[in-house]
């Protein structure tokens, strides 16, 4: 078999342009990529698939090798920079470790009611005398319910971004119908 000529006679490619060596599997004289001839086989009709279409030889019992994969992208170059700059921060970030306001609100809110139980629970601690025992219970009694009352607060903002992003999902996935 001569090497005259140097294209696939599949993707025509010239061997120039396309770094696999070209394969001969059958009587005709043009030489076919091995990925080339794996696709070629995988797509054609079942009753000639095995089969070239110009010489009509048998390629059962010729080796080819599998196709090869595709090459892997270059790991993104890892940026150590120290910059104070927010948009640049922003930028390199990706929007869900962003906090809007309504999370910094609900962070807030958490944190304070979280400060308040905790300071009610140190606070139960200490035995009051009995002449300061009324005021004492009075002040527990008021932090918990502002602890308790950012609680709420923050539950609700977690339930209505919550909501929000639910409804976003279910307008994206919505059909709409023809009228």
């Amino acid at each position: 078999m001569t090497n005259e000529n140097k294209f696939c006679k599949y993707c025509l490619e010239d061997t120039d342009e396309n770094s696999q060596n070209l394969i001969y599997p059958c009587q005709c004289t043009d030489g076919i990529h091995a990925d080339c001839l794996a696709i070629w086989i995988a797509v054609r009709p079942h009753e000639n698939r095995y089969r070239c279409e110009i010489c009509n030889t048998n390629y059962i019992g010729i080796y080819i090798p599998p196709p090869s994969p595709p090459p892997q992208p270059p790991p993104p170059p890892f940026e150590l920079s120290i910059s104070d700059d927010p948009v640049q921060i922003e930028q390199r970030l990706p929007r869900e470790f962003v906090f809007c306001h309504c999370n910094m609100f609900e962070g807030c809110f958490y944190l304070t009611s979280g400060v308040l139980f905790f300071s009610s629970v140190v606070m139960g601690g200490v035995q009051p005398s009995r002449s300061e025992r009324k005021e004492y219970y009075h002040v527990m009694i008021m932090i918990m319910l502002v602890a308790c009352f950012f609680f709420a607060l923050s539950l609700i903002f977690t339930a209505k971004r919550y909501f929000e992003r639910l409804q976003s999902l279910r307008t994206i996935n919505t059909v709409p119908t023809g009228a």
